[in-house]
């Protein structure tokens, strides 16, 4: 695990608008199960860009994630390199670039890519000066609803069930209240399926989903004739 100055301590991310300006030691410990085994210290300086970030926020818009942020001071300023994460302690990736425009500014950011409902999501801007010198923003985290990834209508249905989600899907089943799947669908990575209910008796049942991000879903339906 790592501590030290600036190092969040849930997450093991240093973060250097903590930390503030100047070599900070990081300590790095292995623990074997029965205490500390090793550690190590290493030095991390940071220094001040010429980009000041006065704010980085996150949204939710619809099934993707704005991102904006407004900075100041920009004076020997290249660009920002947007980067996303699943898991802060697994590193993370760069998802795109927008290049400094100056003087005190306003940005933003949609991430396009396919978004797992209810999974979080970490973003954090890159700074990169003109030298190459560079810092990070704080990470700021972000989650597109789940229980508005999937619909199923009509409800009530009498006919052909239609199930409509807005990620693929890869397993469906119609589950009686006694709990018993009566219909059950693997389709190959599809965002609209159709159940036929035709010969089904009436009653209440549960649809059950589950989603190449391994998420399940639950929706009640009602079959009447």
């Amino acid at each position: 695990m790592y501590t030290g100055t600036g190092v969040n301590s849930a997450t093991g991310i240093f973060d250097p608008s903590v930390a503030g300006e100047g070599v900070h030691p990081v300590t790095y410990t292995v623990n074997n199960g029965c205490g500390p085994a090793a550690s190590c210290i290493f030095n991390v300086k940071t220094t001040t860009l010429p980009v000041r970030l006065l704010s980085f926020v996150s949204k939710k818009k619809e099934n993707k994630i704005l991102l904006s942020w407004k900075t100041s001071e920009e004076t020997g300023f290249d660009r920002f390199e947007i980067e996303k994460s699943k898991n802060p302690k697994n590193g993370f990736i760069q998802i795109g670039y927008i290049a400094g425009k100056g003087t005190t500014h306003d940005y933003s950011f949609v991430d396009n890519t396919m978004v797992a409902p209810g999974k979080p999501l970490y973003y954090r801007l890159k700074m990169v000066d003109l030298d190459g010198t560079y810092a990070y923003s704080k990470i700021v985290r972000e989650a597109v609803d789940g229980t508005k990834a999937m619909s199923v209508y009509p409800n009530p249905a009498s006919g052909e069930l239609s199930v409509i989600s807005q990620s693929d899907l890869v397993d469906i089943q119609l589950i009686n209240l006694k709990g018993l799947t009566v219909i059950a669908q693997k389709p190959e990575q599809s965002k609209i399926n159709f159940l036929d209910v035709r010969r089904l008796p009436v009653g209440t049942y549960i649809v059950r989903m589950k989603d190449i991000y391994g998420q399940i879903y639950q929706s009640k339906v009602a079959i009447q004739r």
